[in-house]
């Protein structure tokens, strides 16, 4: 039976977003287009373990490609190039984010987070016998640096665990500064969302709702840059150079 959440095929993967009835389906793909499709148009899509495999060995191979082209690359990089390379599955960014983490852990890459025009990043390069995780400040009036060879200021990356309550303390005491943080929309039990954004002064302060937040990326796009954040399913946040687990 299909149902919410789960990943069927049509020509490419999409993703089921509203069960209409037993014979109708709201489904997405990777791309952000939406279709209405009945259940005799589509096939749910089971990952086997071969599948697994040849998912983490194609984001190993486009990140060394990137890397190679540009010394150093992003999970969003990463995501744009599988989508157009691998197009037979559908790539998440959590997903992604999540096996460049685990392949870094394995020796296979390494991170620095960098902030540039006040935006954090984190970017992975190739392994370098020495090199110390770190946060990178790469402001500069050009706005162009290159990670690596700027000064390296030391940060803690292990994750710490936080009350929702503590974590909207530190959202609201951010003063001004970006943060990223990943949470769940309202709604749609499979839909994380990750956003790195900038606190929005005067707003009620409510322990388990939404805090109105500027998405950074939207602030230069003439889009309007204005999101919620829902508290009550937020899972991590990344805030003042420390990562920290939201339960």
């Amino acid at each position: 039976m299909i149902k919410v959440c789960d990943i069927v095929i049509l020509n490419s993967p999409f993703r089921v977003f509203q069960v209409l009835n037993k014979n109708m389906y709201d489904i997405c793909n990777n791309t952000g287009s939406c279709l209405r499709v009945y259940e005799s148009e589509i096939f749910r899509l089971t990952l086997t373990k071969l599948d697994m495999k040849i998912r983490v060995d194609a984001v190993k191979k486009v990140a060394n490609e990137l890397i190679a082209a540009n010394g150093i690359t992003t999970t969003l990089e990463i995501k744009d190039k599988l989508i157009k390379d691998f197009p037979i599955y559908y790539w998440e960014q959590d997903y992604i984010s999540a096996t460049m983490m685990d392949l870094q852990n394995k020796g296979k890459f390494q991170y620095t987070d960098t902030v540039t025009n006040n935006v954090s990043h984190r970017v992975y390069f190739a392994n370098k016998p020495g090199f110390t995780k770190a946060h990178v400040d790469t402001s500069s009036s050009t706005g162009i640096s290159n990670p690596i060879k700027d000064e390296i200021l030391k940060t803690s990356t292990k994750s710490k665990k936080i009350s929702r309550d503590k974590a909207l303390g530190l959202i609201q005491n951010s003063k001004g500064h970006f943060f990223t943080a990943v949470f769940v929309k309202s709604g749609w039990s499979c839909d994380k969302r990750t956003i790195n954004c900038q606190y929005m002064k005067n707003q009620d302060k409510a322990s388990a709702g939404c805090v109105m937040v500027k998405e950074s990326g939207r602030l230069k796009t003439g889009v309007n840059p204005i999101r919620q954040i829902n508290i009550g399913t937020l899972q991590s946040l990344s805030i003042g150079g420390q990562n920290y687990k939201v339960s």
